[in-house]
């Protein structure tokens, strides 16, 4: 977040807080909100800055919220078995996303959560499976790991 948003991080996370115990979690709403509570905090800055500092910090902060952030996570007592639910779900929305805490999510949000996971995990695996066979070609051919991957590929080809 850097040295601009100094005291306004504090704020911010306070505000993703609220947000998130009041069901929903819209990074932008929580930047309007912090320059709609605070704005002589924010007027040397600029309304239009600060708000997309702050919406950027907001999707990495509200990524990160503990059970600790949460108050909600008192309504678990006896179920420690999902203490690694993740706190915070993401669903599609107009702005890209929104974010939920879960225990404010309903089943059927969270079933959409949990098919753009798997999505995320088909897509990366596919990915992965990728660069791991073109890692292998790599080695197969003693490639050093010191030559660009570009030039890798072009050895590769010439050599078939």
């Amino acid at each position: 977040m850097g040295k601009k948003l100094g005291v306004l991080s504090e704020k911010l996370k306070e505000e993703i807080g609220i947000s998130l115990e009041s069901g929903v979690c819209r990074p932008r709403d929580v930047a309007r909100e912090v320059i709609r509570k605070y704005p002589s905090d924010v007027k040397e800055h600029g309304n239009a800055l600060v708000e997309d500092a702050l919406t950027r910090a907001a999707h990495e902060m509200v990524k990160k919220f503990s059970p600790q952030d949460i108050a909600a996570t008192k309504m678990l007592p006896g179920l420690e078995q999902w203490e690694d639910l993740p706190m915070v779900i993401s669903l599609p929305s107009d702005e890209s996303f929104i974010y939920k805490g879960i225990f404010t999510s309903t089943v059927a949000e969270v079933r959409i959560y949990a098919a753009s996971l798997k999505t995320q995990i088909e897509n990366d695996t596919e990915k992965l499976n990728i660069v791991q066979s073109m890692l292998t070609s790599i080695a197969l051919m003693g490639i050093a790991d010191t030559v660009h991957v570009q030039d890798a590929l072009v050895m590769i080809r010439n050599a078939a």
